[in-house]
């Protein structure tokens, strides 16, 4: 199970860092700005953030194996979307798809292993799933670099046909949800606001912001 959501987590939070060792490549074929082309990263970023917000409250709703179905198949179309862009609006209006469907994956995967996962392994569980996200800014950009020669949109390719292998294995190995659920998807929203509330939880929020932005930094 854990080897699935590592996969997921490296080839979905890595989309954000794809497409940066791409870009005079991307500029080059559309004969546009290189500064232009990190609209392909913004658009996905903040797609990708948004999606963050709903992933959590709709895995309460219809249970995290459902949205974690529902965002690998949305993401391996998205992905492969990128490559039929013939111009910069078009790419960055699929890459902001790309961004809200691979967001359904991770906070998703961390709910079904508080759900499944055995207590005493949990942690590790939970560690592998950060670790693998961070890891993703180096592999995928070294795999974008390593497929580059096939064209900067071979990645997008490979990082389709991955996504719908780890659906297959989702849909083969994950156990189906079992927790209650929220009677409707205002209810899980709603559950949102409560968090921002609590000082602890806002304290972690802050150190969170502070190492995650410093990361993004770097990669920009």
């Amino acid at each position: 199970m854990l080897p699935i959501f590592v996969g997921t987590s490296v080839v979905g939070v890595g989309q954000t860092y794809t497409v940066i060792p791409l870009m005079p490549a991307i500029a080059r074929d559309w004969g546009i700005a290189l500064s232009a082309t990190t609209w392909l990263a913004t658009g996905f970023s903040l797609s990708f953030a948004i999606g963050f917000l709903f992933a959590g409250p709709a895995a309460d709703r219809y249970g995290p194996r459902k949205v974690i179905l529902v965002g690998l198949l949305g993401a391996a179309f998205s992905t492969l979307l990128v490559t039929f862009a013939q111009s910069l609006p078009a790419a960055v209006a699929f890459r902001c798809l790309q961004g809200v469907t691979v967001a359904a994956i991770g906070p998703t995967a961390t709910a079904y292993l508080a759900e499944h996962a055995d207590p005493r392994r949990r942690p590790v569980a939970l560690g592998a799933m950060s670790s693998s996200g961070l890891a993703a800014a180096v592999v995928m950009q070294v795999a974008a670099q390593a497929l580059a020669p096939a064209g900067w949109r071979a990645i997008f390719v490979a990082s389709s046909a991955v996504m719908l292998l780890l659906f297959a294995a989702v849909l083969i190995r994950l156990r189906a949800d079992t927790a209650e659920r929220a009677n409707t998807m205002t209810t899980a929203l709603l559950s949102v606001p409560r968090l921002l509330a609590r000082p602890r939880l806002l304290a972690l929020y802050a150190a969170t912001s502070t190492l995650l932005g410093s990361l993004v930094i770097v990669y920009t």
